[in-house]
């Protein structure tokens, strides 16, 4: 694996001596940083956990959706916002330190709420839940931009993608003991509820902080000033309108990430649905979580190879592939409910492959669109371009909630087979257009 720094611009070094940096220290911290970051999410998986958790609290579908909602929006949303509050900052250090330790502390006070008060008021329970992944996932956005900033100065495009790569490895490999502890500690013979769900909850934040202090140890490498000297003046909205405008390849990237993202709208009921249809208990919760770990550990395999040989336009085929055929899947279980009932074993089998893609489509984000948008941009625009990317991603975050609010209304009328066929199906309408976009996506 290569140490060695990203190239400077000649006309940057003509100016300016950037301070020497430890590679191989920054080798080590981004490792350790998304090894137990990646870690922690598979103890809190929104799709199994902490929707297995709201439905235990509540029936309302529109709640049960705005789990997902709460996790996609609250992260993509603020990224514009983070994008102007780095741009052009040479050190960007703190802008991740410090939202990060006042955002991982929420999941702690939510597990010691759930342990002490014994969620003896689920409905305000519920709430909580949502507030903590809103606090969480705001502070993450802020702190995110200026990561994947850092991440591109720190490391070669070879190194950051093998590093990446490694590290959601390993994660993925200690997720499965995750997915096994969690489908003990939930299961009849484990802890009591809501004591089970507080330590799963306790265990995701142990791990946050773990990869906080390995950030931490990073050695940063500064922007040059002479690439924010020769970048332009004018203000982020009027930059983003003029390359919104005149580049062609930006206005792609960003609708083929909107629509594979309405897959958000299926993947939050993927469980709600399983447990229903195949009457399922709390155990399936840790065997859909091992399933969404050992996905995750084959698609890094496979994205890491396709980054590796092709780069990341390869790894956004594979995963908005994944995108399409997941809720496919669930579709046909739920437009065919004769399929279920006669062969209860062939639908557990469909829900398990079903949350395996999930799990690998949970880790292509980075090699995927962001890389490709990491090579595309100019340095001194690199904020502006991830920003925009995640926050105009925000806006299929309501989607879980447009698809409860379809569940709970159909239900009513026409029942649960027909309000899941409807979702699952817009779903695939949705995600074939940006599919479609997908493959269309140019060689950089």
């Amino acid at each position: 694996m290569s140490t060695q720094t990203p190239s400077i611009p000649a006309d940057a070094l003509s100016n300016e001596r950037l301070p020497k940096v430890d590679s191989r220290r920054n080798l080590f911290a981004f490792t350790g940083d998304i090894l137990f970051f990646v870690t922690a999410t598979y103890f809190i998986p929104p799709t199994t956990v902490l929707v297995g958790l709201a439905s235990k609290l509540t029936d309302d579908k529109i709640l049960i959706g705005a789990i997902g909602t709460a996790w996609t929006a609250m992260w993509f949303l603020p990224q514009l916002l983070a994008a102007q509050w780095v741009r052009g900052k040479r050190r960007q250090k703190k802008f991740v330190a410090i939202p990060g330790i006042i955002g991982r502390q929420t999941f702690l006070l939510f597990a010691m709420w759930l342990w002490f008060t014994h969620a003896v008021q689920p409905l305000l329970t519920v709430w909580l839940l949502l507030a903590a992944i809103a606090i969480f996932n705001i502070c993450d956005a802020l702190s995110g931009v200026a990561w994947f900033d850092m991440l591109a100065r720190a490391l070669t495009p070879r190194s950051r993608g093998r590093v990446i790569v490694f590290a959601q490895m390993t994660a993925s490999i200690v997720g499965i003991g995750a997915g096994l502890f969690i489908e003990r500690v939930l299961s009849a013979e484990g802890l009591p509820f809501p004591q089970n769900f507080a330590l799963v909850i306790f265990c995701a934040w142990v791990f946050m902080s773990i990869s906080l202090l390995a950030f931490l140890t990073m050695d940063e490498v500064p922007m040059s000033a002479s690439v924010i000297d020769h970048g332009d003046n004018v203000g982020l909205i009027d930059s983003l309108r003029e390359v919104f405008t005149s580049n062609k390849l930006f206005r792609q990237v960003l609708l083929a990430r909107v629509f594979t993202g309405f897959e958000a709208m299926a993947a939050t009921f993927y469980l709600v649905f399983a447990k229903e249809r195949l009457h399922l208990g709390d155990s399936a919760i840790g065997q859909f979580t091992l399933a969404l770990t050992i996905g995750a550990i084959a698609g890094l395999i496979l994205f890491g190879w396709l980054n590796e040989r092709y780069g990341p336009r390869r790894v956004i085929h594979a995963s908005t592939t994944f995108q399409l055929i997941a809720p496919g899947l669930a579709l046909v279980v739920a437009a065919v409910p004769a399929l279920a009932v006669q062969s209860p074993t062939l639908g557990m089998i469909i829900f398990i492959a079903v949350m395996a893609m999930r799990g690998a489509i949970e880790h292509s984000l980075v090699l995927g669109f962001v890389g490709y948008f990491m090579d595309a941009a100019p340095e001194q625009h690199r904020a502006m371009y991830v920003g925009t990317l995640n926050t105009v991603s925000g806006v299929v975050a309501l989607a879980p909630v447009i698809g409860g609010v379809i569940i709970q209304e159909l239900s009513g009328v026409s029942g649960n087979d027909l309000a899941y066929t409807v979702v699952f199906g817009i779903t695939v309408v949705c995600v074939g257009a940006g599919w479609l976009l997908a493959l269309r996506l140019p060689k950089l």
